[in-house]
């Protein structure tokens, strides 16, 4: 038997994604309640999963949650009231003083507008995690939903070979005397029938936890998605090789934003260099002894900080490196990005190649049945039998593997095109 790794990399990261989640949220109330998704088609599904997905619930409360940094860096310092009292005594009477200052605090260097650009900025990369956790989400489901299409078929064709071998283990246990060959026949194919029962435990496993995570994904049984599943695509567009990734692709975004942040940081650390301007009017009283009445001076304050040991120089060396890494990262992402879409441009073709040259399943299912009946009549030896069964299960999964890497590929490359929304299933 052939190693099904390339089929584990689909369904594996597709349990994790989505059946995990289920295990952390699954007892939730906040993402208990019923969904009022309308089913009617596979599309509705992922609509569905795109509106009510945990993972998306989260990323749209951190982004509602960062709106609201823009009102926090708009917040201007609360003006200070200081007072001071002094009393005092002299020969003759009491001496009594006071000073009430009322301070305003004026931020210079720009140090408001630029904690208004860093708020926006954090806001930005908050939009950026929910494009890429939406990116993930669409792949994860569309690739569920073809998953268990395609687990069906396998199922139906696992079925089928145990019902052949059924059936020819049936007319063996008829005949009253077995020839040595015969009996070695009958052995072979109760180990062949066992092997396949077990392959189809897996894949009902598999099935199940998928399953799962769907029900998890739209708030609503399996029952009412299983009808809608997507059908086997039976034409594939025509993708150009050329192009990079697009502004909109989660990745890139977030990477974008990232620099937008660390640029706001690095002017957020020289308006630090600036220090803050306190003014304000000063209003002082005196009773002195033997006066007999209270003298009152008016006047103003002004505080300013003398930038001598600190200016800020650790925090705006570390706010530039930090503005450098971050567009290093922006350039080595728009590369990286633009490499994975010609990767992926050659993975479709060829997976979309290897898949259009088989020309039917319906004729391998006609070849075996013929070995089948070849085989009752005595034409054909149970080895020949078993390996047409072989044969045709290992082609149903290499086709489905295949597939799925085509639809793998061809909804990658709509993510970094900036296309998401105009993929359908």
């Amino acid at each position: 038997m052939r190693p099904h790794g390339a089929k584990e990399h689909f369904v594996r990261p597709i349990l994790f994604a989505l059946g995990a989640l289920g295990l952390l949220l699954g007892t939730s109330p906040a993402f208990a309640e019923p969904s009022s998704c309308g089913i009617r088609s596979a599309q509705d599904i992922l609509d569905c999963v795109l509106t009510h997905h945990p993972d998306l619930a989260v990323s749209q409360a951190a982004v509602e949650r960062d709106i609201e940094l823009a009102a926090v860096a708009r917040q201007r310092p609360n003006p200070e009231l200081e007072s001071k009292i002094l009393a005092g005594t002299s020969s003759a009477a009491d001496d009594l003083e006071t000073e009430t200052r009322l301070l305003h605090t004026v931020e210079l260097g720009g140090k408001r507008k630029a904690r208004l650009r860093e708020a926006k900025a954090f806001g930005e990369i908050a939009v950026a995690d929910r494009q890429k956790t939406r990116e993930e989400v669409a792949l994860a489901t569309v690739l569920a939903l073809h998953r268990l299409r395609q687990i069906r078929t396998e199922r139906a064709y696992l079925r089928e070979s145990l019902e052949s071998f059924g059936r020819i283990l049936g007319q063996l246990k008829t005949r009253p005397l077995l020839s040595p060959e015969q009996s070695v026949s009958q052995s072979v194919f109760e180990m062949a029938a066992e092997e396949y029962r077990l392959k189809e435990t897996t894949l009902l496993a598999e099935e199940n936890g998928l399953k799962s995570s769907l029900e998890l994904a739209t708030g609503l049984p399996f029952e009412s998605l299983q009808r809608h599943l997507p059908a086997a695509k039976t034409s594939w567009p025509k993708i150009g090789g050329d192009g990079g990734p697009a502004a909109g692709a989660g990745d890139l975004q977030k990477a974008k934003a990232e620099t937008d942040r660390a640029s706001a940081g690095l002017e957020a650390a020289k308006s630090l260099s600036w220090p803050d301007l306190k003014i304000g009017p000063t209003v002082q009283t005196a009773n002195p002894s033997g006066a007999g009445r209270t003298g009152t001076s008016v006047g103003g304050t002004i505080s300013l900080p003398i930038p001598l040991l600190s200016v800020n120089g650790g925090g705006r060396r570390f706010a530039a490196a930090e503005k450098a890494r971050a567009e290093l990262n922006l350039r080595a992402t728009n590369e990286r990005l633009a490499k994975e879409r010609q990767k992926q441009v050659e993975r479709y073709r060829s997976a979309v190649k290897i898949f259009s040259q088989f020309r039917s399943r319906s004729a391998l299912g006609a070849k075996h049945k013929a070995v089948d009946d070849l085989f009752e009549r005595g034409l054909a030896p149970s080895a020949l039998v078993l390996e047409s069964h072989r044969q045709m299960i290992e082609i149903i999964r290499s086709l489905d593997e295949q597939e799925l890497a085509a639809l793998d590929a061809l909804w990658r490359i709509a993510i970094l095109d900036g296309k998401l929304t105009e993929a359908k299933l």
